[in-house]
Formats: structure tokens, C-alpha cells, sequence
């Protein structure tokens, strides 16, 4: 593999890693893509809670964290969609995730098709983009912002026992959360699920809302909102638990 010492050059490759060029909301784009048409319908209309019976959720939230740190090792695909203004960003890959804490992402979709990043055990983050660049690999620290995704979310944190540790973090900081007191129907999910919602200290204002699957208590679908409208949302597929997973796929 190549190295590049050329610093300007190596910081470029570092930020398209994870973030890249908004792409224009049309009517064309949306036409031929009706998960992104009825995404950019939720952004524009007003959020409103869930109408399902809830409870409190911090026993909820620790429940699923323990499941998130009980996992050795799984495969998942994934795809977020932010709303910036009149622009959306989309985002596709496959995640990877082997204890210790070590992370993989390959963007899978026409945006920055072949780019990698990977979390090594030795806490180290190493990327490089796809096609004729992919011979230029690069060294990140891992709380580095050229490693937030368009989303704001650190690669170190994406993971599912560090979402977890986030929404434990949100509670920290004044946020109350609810989730449904049963599974229940919601469009886009073939099962029931808990509605997992949380709202900031002191107001009504819905901060963040999550689907979980109400058997392995693991997220299936994410919306994060801004001044009560949709700003990103991220959907989980395809999860294989998997603790044989090779410790080659996390050097690169």
C-alpha cells in the first residue's frame, strides 16, 4: 500500500472519507427514489410525538445497551439520508464490528463507491478512498471531526454499543426519554417494534426517535430532527451476529 506525505493532499482524502458533496433535492431524483420522496415529505411537515401508550424509557435504554455490549461481532448494510437546507446528502455502506472495539466501513452506493475506514484495536483510524485512490491510505486520530459523518456522528460512535452510550449521554444531559410499552406497527417495518423517543431538557421539542427490534433490542431505524423537522435518518439491514469475523478485515 502507498503512502502519501503530502499533508494538504493527505487531509483531502481524509474528509471525503465519510463526508461528501450534498447532492440537490429535485423532483427527478425524488421520482426515481420513493424512500427519498417520502423522506423529504416527513422534513416538511411538522413532527409530532408518537400516539402509542409510553413509559418511561431509562430502564429500556440500559436493557439496550447491555445488548449492544454483549455482541462479539456482526455485519449490517446501512443507509443515512440528511436534509441540509434544499440539499440531501445520501450515504450507503456495509458496517462491520468485531470486539475489541474494532470497526469497519465500506461505502457501498454511488456516492464515494470503495471508500474504507477502519477502527483498529489499537484505537488507531486508517481510510482511504476508492478507485485509482484507494493506494493512498491515511492515519486519522479518532476523535478527529474529519471523521464525522454527514450526520454529525463520530465513526467512533457508530457502532451499536456506542449509539447506546450516546443516548445514555443524552439522558446525562436533561433529555427525557419514552418508548412504547408494547412492539407496535409503523410504516417501513414488515415487524412490531419499540418506539424509543427522545425530547430535550425542558421543552416538547422531539430530539430523536429510533425503531428497536423488539427481539434483539438493537435499532432498526434512526431520525434525528432539528426545530421539529427531520434532518437525518439512518436504516439498519441485513445484521448477521457474527463473532468469527476475520481480524484481517479491520487492517488496512
Amino acid at each position: 500500500m502507498l503512502h502519501n506525505h503530502s499533508q494538504p493532499f493527505v487531509l483531502a482524502i481524509a474528509l471525503a472519507l465519510l463526508v461528501g458533496p450534498p447532492v440537490e433535492a429535485s423532483a427527478a431524483n425524488t421520482k426515481s427514489n420513493p424512500a427519498a420522496k417520502q423522506l423529504l415529505s416527513a422534513m416538511s411537515a411538522p413532527i409530532q410525538m408518537s400516539v402509542e401508550r409510553s413509559v418511561d424509557a431509562t430502564n429500556f435504554i440500559s436493557d439496550m445497551a447491555d445488548a449492544a455490549n454483549a455482541l462479539k461481532g456482526y455485519t449490517c448494510d446501512y443507509v443515512t439520508t440528511v436534509f441540509k437546507g434544499s440539499k440531501v446528502i445520501n450515504q450507503q455502506g456495509s458496517f462491520w464490528f468485531k470486539q475489541p472495539r474494532q470497526i469497519r466501513v465500506e461505502m457501498t452506493g454511488d456516492y464515494k463507491r470503495g471508500s474504507v475506514a477502519v477502527l483498529g484495536s489499537n484505537g488507531k483510524v486508517r481510510g482511504h478512498l476508492g478507485g485509482a485512490l484507494s493506494a493512498f491510505t491515511v492515519t486519522i486520530a479518532p476523535n478527529s471531526d474529519m471523521l464525522l459523518g454527514a450526520n454529525g456522528y463520530p465513526l467512533v460512535d457508530s457502532d451499536f454499543a456506542g449509539m447506546s452510550s450516546v443516548v445514555k449521554t443524552f439522558l446525562q444531559q436533561g433529555c427525557t426519554a419514552k418508548v412504547t410499552e408494547h412492539p407496535v406497527s409503523v410504516e417501513g417495518q414488515t415487524r412490531k417494534v419499540y418506539i424509543l423517543e427522545i425530547v430535550k431538557p425542558q421543552s416538547s421539542e422531539l430530539y430523536k426517535r429510533t425503531y428497536i427490534d423488539p427481539q434483539t433490542l438493537l435499532p432498526l431505524e434512526w431520525f434525528d430532527y432539528q426545530g421539529g423537522r427531520l434532518f437525518a435518518h439512518t436504516v439498519w439491514t441485513a445484521l448477521k451476529l457474527d463473532a468469527n469475523i476475520k481480524d484481517d478485515l479491520f487492517k488496512i
